[in-house]
């Protein structure tokens, strides 16, 4: 678990750095800062991490600016294809169609009115929160058993021999991605093959 984990890190922290800097300003301290939004996420603390590590606001104008360049390096393609890289591709078909384009609209045909109804919808856009769902729906629970309270190389209890805790039964959750099931799947085959010995 222990390499699998190290080497799921090394990996990352290379896509991290390259792709990071197209959003923060400076990726490392993000990724170092943000224990302190996991800490508190209070609309304030929220608000105050984005302003100090996220990149500036482009204007209306500026990204205009920045539309024009990703359709015309496009040309031959679709909107959709040319502006994938800026936003994924289901909030990009959202905001072509509030702004009145069709996604598959041939770039070279998108004209700077176009573009700037495009340019303002990407700038107003807002998604508001106005609920959660209930714990049957959760993804991910936090808390359980602490790590400290299982031998960590079978996952069998230091408390109760023959009980083994995996995945969500222990205090680690991790964001969406793969990472919870991951840390299931692999405390599993620890615990299973323990148990099986």
């Amino acid at each position: 678990l222990r390499e699998a984990l190290d080497y799921l890190r090394d990996e990352t922290v290379a896509i991290f750095k390259k792709c990071g800097k197209k959003y923060f300003l400076n990726p490392e301290l993000t990724r170092n800062n943000y224990i302190n939004v996991i800490l508190d996420r209070s609309e304030s603390n929220v608000k105050s991490f984005q302003e100090e590590f996220f990149m500036p606001d482009l204007t209306e104008e500026e990204l205009v600016t920045v539309l024009c360049e990703k359709l015309d390096s496009c040309v031959s393609g679709s909107a959709e294809d040319a502006l994938c890289t800026l936003l994924p591709k289901k909030l990009l078909y959202v905001i072509l169609l509030r702004a009145g384009l069709k996604a598959d609209t041939q770039s070279s045909k998108l004209f700077i009115p176009d573009i700037q109804k495009l340019a303002h919808e990407m700038k107003a856009f807002r998604l508001p929160v106005v609920s959660t769902k209930d714990f049957t729906m959760a993804q991910v629970t936090a808390g359980g058993v602490t790590l400290s309270g299982v031998h960590t190389k079978t996952m069998e209890s230091k408390l109760q021999k023959g009980l083994y805790l995996t995945g969500e039964l222990l205090d680690v959750d991790g964001t969406c991605g793969g990472y919870n099931l991951q840390f299931a799947f692999a405390t599993g085959i620890l615990a299973g093959t323990a148990a099986g010995r």
